[in-house]
């Protein structure tokens, strides 16, 4: 028996995996899946609606028309939504493993397995000890050659000294990257190594040459310009921890030669196309929450620039939104989404999202597919609204099947794995 609700892209079928999570990856039939509603939340009309400062009046001009508020599209496909493990403590990120296992990060700073019966393993013995609190949770990257070496690469923030967690402040903590191998068994890392240390670190990627690409935030834009200070950026380094001659900042005296790029505010996510592009999306500061196309050496230019306003609703820098010798976003969203995670989708299982990007909004509880033609948007769908789940993150398994993390910090709601499938 399944549920059957209508979304933007057809009819979703929402299940739960009675079979284990190898049948999942192996495509088990809808009929061996008992149904699994939409979990209880709040109404739809408080929480699902388009982000809280709907009813502001401020809309920038886009410098281009494709720039915001795509035509809603629908997918055409008929999906089914399978609820691979409920009930965890705000799950973060994960990567897929051999096995038809996955590896999940978990608040406050955990990694563990979902093994190929779809039981959660205990935690993983050797992570880490991350800061807590939603900022110390990691976010992962495999390493291509995993197979091989079982290598893999965190992100997290450790409390500088004598530094504590006081609830209801966001502290700012040490930034580290940490390379590791995962054992046979899957219960441990070991040879774990810092490889860098600082900046207010978010997430991260392994692009097509081997070199890591990570982001980091500043909040206020104090030092998104500045070359002396890695906040704000996307960084680049080697996966042994040194940095690439080919940075754009390398050879220039005082800058941080881990800067890749500048300009930024909050990058929630990272991915890499077919052709090795770097793409981001970053969370504006009320509103003008962004998805760019990342360049060595350009500045994406907040906060002299941009499309959203202060949190109180004044305009920054005169709601100026382009200055020559700036980059454009590709793409920007007033109000806001609260854009994280993302994903570039390889059309394995649907052909005709291929290049597609993906991405999870926390403000308005839902997954964002944008549809891409030329690296200019030409359509927005929206899924999984009718489930009401803050999306955290989004990941293309091996099999092509779409996967999403979601979490609620500030709710009973417990965090899921999703696994998104065509119901054909």
């Amino acid at each position: 028996m399944k549920s059957r609700l209508r979304g933007h892209g057809g009819p979703i079928f929402l299940s739960i995996a009675g079979l284990g999570l190898a049948a999942l990856l192996h495509g088990a039939s809808p009929s061996a899946l008992a149904a699994a509603p939409a979990p209880a939340g709040k109404p739809l009309g408080s929480d699902c609606t388009p982000g809280p400062f709907a009813k502001d009046t401020y809309f920038p001009t886009p410098a281009f028309p494709e720039q915001t508020r795509a035509p809603a599209i629908k997918g055409g496909v008929p999906l089914r939504v399978e609820v691979v493990l409920s009930g965890l403590p705000n799950p973060r990120s994960l990567a897929f493993l051999d096995g038809g296992r996955v590896l999940v990060s978990v608040w406050p700073g955990e990694l563990r397995t979902i093994g190929a019966d779809g039981k959660l393993s205990a935690a993983i013995a050797g992570v880490p000890k991350a800061m807590g609190g939603r900022d110390g949770a990691f976010d992962i990257a495999l390493a291509p050659d995993f197979a091989s070496n079982r290598t893999l690469y965190l992100v997290y923030r450790i409390l500088k000294p004598g530094q504590k967690v006081e609830p209801g402040k966001r502290p700012e903590g040490i930034g580290q990257v940490a390379r590791a191998r995962l054992s046979a068994g899957g219960d441990r890392l070991e040879d774990l190594k810092v490889i860098y240390q600082g900046a207010y670190l978010r997430r991260i990627t392994v692009g097509h040459d081997g070199t890591l690409i990570f982001t980091s935030l500043s909040a206020d834009g104090s030092v998104s310009q500045k070359i002396e200070d890695p906040d704000g950026k996307v960084l680049r380094i080697n996966a042994d921890g040194s940095i690439p001659e080919d940075n754009p900042f390398a050879a220039r005296q005082g800058a941080k030669p881990e800067i890749y790029d500048l300009g930024h505010r909050d990058i929630d996510g990272v991915a890499i196309d077919g052709q090795g592009g770097i793409w981001t999306v970053e969370h504006g500061p009320r509103g003008g929450d962004e998805l760019n196309r990342i360049e060595a050496g350009k500045d994406y230019g907040y906060p002299t620039i941009g499309y959203g306003r202060d949190y109180s609703g004044s305009p920054i820098n005169n709601d100026k939104t382009a200055q020559p010798g700036m980059e454009q976003p590709v793409y920007f969203w007033e109000p806001d989404i609260g854009p994280a995670g993302l994903m570039v989708y390889s059309g394995r299982m649907f052909p005709a999202w291929k290049g597609d990007i993906f991405t999870g909004a926390l403000a308005t509880r839902r997954l964002i597919r944008l549809q891409m033609k030329d690296g200019k948007v030409t359509g927005e769908e929206h899924l999984l609204a009718d489930r009401c789940q803050r999306i955290r993150d989004v990941r293309e398994a091996p099999d092509g099947s779409i996967w999403v993390v979601t979490n609620d910090q500030k709710s009973e709601m417990p965090g899921e794995v999703l696994r998104i499938t065509s119901a054909r």
